[in-house]
């Protein structure tokens, strides 16, 4: 799919303006159809991925795309890194699934950064599960980008065991979207 109009401001009506299909695209369709049709990008891991124990961190690579009207994936398959193409306000949500091991009790945790710095968005940084138990952790939250930043996310286990992030329920799963300019 093709990247999707910039957002431009409104511009200003005049009297005398002679209103014909250029200037009726230019101001009202096209941002009309920017706001009714957002651009999103979908990814998700598809294959399971192994986190070493003792604090390790694993970048969550997305192999599979389901949607990316913006271009935010600018690399070959599997994916780490998106980048905003546009600059303004955006939300993201990722979910990653984890699977106790058996033993006592796990501790892991899911972080976004932008630019190389940690974000803090509304998140479960850590999950203790009992023994045998499954988890599903997430994270999500607003945030305003400017064109080019660079959005990764990692996975970090702080036992004394290695764990896995199966790939079931379609995650995990990272999904971007722009919500508005930045005003």
């Amino acid at each position: 799919m093709s990247p999707l109009p910039d957002w431009e401001d409104p511009a200003t009506w005049a009297v005398g303006d002679n209103i014909n299909a250029a200037l009726w695209t230019s101001r009202v369709y096209n941002p009309v159809s920017l706001l009714l049709r957002r651009p999103l990008m979908v990814a998700r891991r598809t294959t399971s991925l192994t986190v070493p124990s003792g604090g390790s961190v694993v970048d969550l690579a997305c192999d599979t795309i389901d949607a990316d009207d913006d271009g935010m994936v600018t690399t070959d398959l599997p994916a780490a890194k998106f980048y905003a193409q546009r600059s303004g306000s955006f939300n993201i949500f990722a979910a990653v699934p984890w699977t106790a091991n058996g033993s006592s009790g796990r501790s892991y945790r899911l972080s976004c950064y932008i630019n190389s710095v940690q974000t803090l968005l509304r998140q479960t940084n850590s999950c203790r599960t009992s023994s045998g138990a499954d988890s599903f952790r997430g994270l999500s939250g607003g945030v305003n980008l400017i064109e080019g930043d660079e959005i990764w996310f990692n996975v970090s286990n702080f036992t004394a065991a290695s764990s896995t992030i199966p790939a079931q329920f379609n995650a995990p799963r990272i999904v971007i979207f722009w919500s508005r300019p930045t005003v």
